[in-house]
């Protein structure tokens, strides 16, 4: 009878454990489901800010953030190049027409620029 419950206790154990194994594993995918949003014409920037979450550019002009903001993504929707300027670090992200980056990271500034890829 002892053997029996012994066996018992280490199979809930083991259920136990890959259950919350499962459990973690959803949750962490869950986590890091970006969403972004796309305008026509126009670059979309998703943010994490409660204020402005989306910030939608029309196409040739340029976005500033007053303070360092956690972008989660950039969707460039216009048939020009932008570039995403991260607040720690010197190398801009290219983001060519119809490319979607993918953050997050802490930007400063999304521009426009007239080459192919972002100056440095």
């Amino acid at each position: 009878m002892s053997r029996r419950i012994t066996i018992r206790a280490v199979l809930v154990g083991a259920t136990m454990t890959a259950m919350a194994a499962a459990g973690a594993g959803t949750a962490g995918a869950a986590e890091s489901t970006v969403f972004t949003c796309h305008a026509f014409n126009a670059v979309c920037i998703s943010s994490g800010d409660v204020l402005t979450p989306d910030v939608v550019v029309e196409a040739g002009q340029n976005y500033t953030f007053d303070t360092a903001t956690t972008v989660d993504s950039v969707s460039n929707d216009t048939t020009l190049t932008y570039c995403v300027r991260p607040s720690d670090s010197e190398w801009q992200i290219t983001v060519l027409p119809g490319q979607t980056y993918e953050g997050p990271r802490s930007v400063d500034a999304v521009t426009v620029t007239e080459y192919k890829s972002c100056p440095v």
